[in-house]
């Protein structure tokens, strides 16, 4: 038993999530907060993980875009009071009191989550341009009851990396985008049962995989003539091309999502700047589960105290049908941001969700 501990405090990695999460590469502290919600929103170099065609809404008067030092961190809810009962448990040396912990956290996810995206974007006239390094790694795992094909301890997890290129043009009304993402990645993505894990020979290294792989991104924008001091669009995308598969460690599908999204620099009570979008994800079920509600992401966002020092924004959303909410705080070149959400770790809506807290550091400008 005590192996099993260990291999629980040690294996580290992810992205292909547990249960029913839908995989992912990076999470994006400020789409996360409004909802997930992206897809038509753009205007940062986290497009090319939502719509290339994003780049296009960088502003060309901020000149370059660039992000030095942009660390996120994401835990879920759980992960303290896991570790402190695991830690009381090694420490009893009492099997009753393991067995007891490994049934009290039965069914739970728990989740760390952090990665790295160095990167520079910017708009020139009818081109917008971006390319960073993403480096990322996580745990995330899910403890069973021990027997049949479940096993004990389920873990998807990965460390992966490599770098990210997205460019696009604008022609009239339209923008149009790709981006290109090559991934190597490493980790262990399997299922434990206790034979195995309290075997004398049990190695965690021995279930270790490693590959590289990488895909293609295409979106588009239109932007409609009326109402255009709001900038009302909407947005297409297909997103991962081939998919991203390294066998055994990883597995995004390729989607096709739609979105649409408002903003505008007209005052709105306190907010000097409000964006709002809604976003439909994997439009031909490429997921494992089929409800639609999953797949639907809605937000806002609004800028208090704008100036050219900074801002303070907050957003709020819906996310698969559980609420997000975050606040940033930017100074100079200075950015510290927070931001709550949940996973839905079910196969439907409003089913289970895994509550993480998400912080976001940057110096950039």
């Amino acid at each position: 038993m005590l192996r099993f501990l260990v291999l629980l405090l040690s294996l580290s990695g992810l992205v292909l999530a547990v249960g029913f999460e839908y995989p992912y590469l990076y999470r994006d502290y400020r789409a996360l907060g409004m909802g997930n919600v992206y897809n038509a929103v753009g205007g940062s170099f986290s497009a090319v993980f939502f719509n290339p065609a994003g780049l296009s809404n960088l502003r060309e008067e901020e000149g370059f875009y660039v992000n030095l030092l942009p660390v996120t961190l994401s835990i879920s809810t759980n992960v303290f009071s896991v570790a402190d009962d695991i830690r009381r448990a090694l420490e009893s040396k009492d099997d009753i009191v393991i067995f007891n912990t490994i049934k009290k956290y039965r069914g739970e996810v728990i989740h760390v989550y952090a990665s790295l995206l160095p990167s520079v974007a910017i708009k020139k006239g009818k081109v917008g341009f971006g390319a960073g390094l993403l480096i990322g790694t996580s745990i995330n795992g899910i403890l069973h009851h021990g027997g049949g094909t479940e096993g004990l301890y389920e873990v998807q997890n990965i460390v992966y990396g490599g770098p990210l290129v997205g460019l696009s043009y604008d022609r009239n009304r339209w923008s149009f985008g790709g981006s290109i993402k090559y991934l190597y990645a490493g980790g262990i993505n399997d299922t434990f049962r206790i034979s195995e894990v309290t075997a004398p020979d049990f190695d965690p290294a021995n279930y270790l995989k490693y590959g590289s792989d990488f895909s293609l991104d295409l979106g588009l924008i239109y932007r409609f003539k009326r109402k255009e001091e709001y900038n009302p669009r909407i947005g297409f995308s297909l997103m991962n091309i081939t998919d991203i598969r390294v066998p055994g460690v990883i597995a995004i599908p390729m989607t096709a999502n739609v979105g649409f999204a408002m903003n505008s620099q007209k005052k709105l009570w306190i907010l000097k700047e409000w964006t709002v979008g809604i976003d439909y994800v994997d439009l031909f079920m490429a997921y494992r589960d089929k409800d639609i509600f999953k797949r639907i992401r809605i937000g806002a966002e609004g800028k208090i105290l704008s100036g050219s020092k900074g801002y303070i924004a907050l957003r709020g959303g819906i996310y698969g049908g559980q609420l997000t909410a975050g606040v940033e705080f930017n100074l100079l070149v200075f950015t510290l941001a927070y931001t709550t959400y949940a996973e839905e770790i079910g196969g439907t809506a409003f089913q289970f969700g895994s509550r993480r807290h998400l912080v976001y550091l940057n110096v950039g400008w």
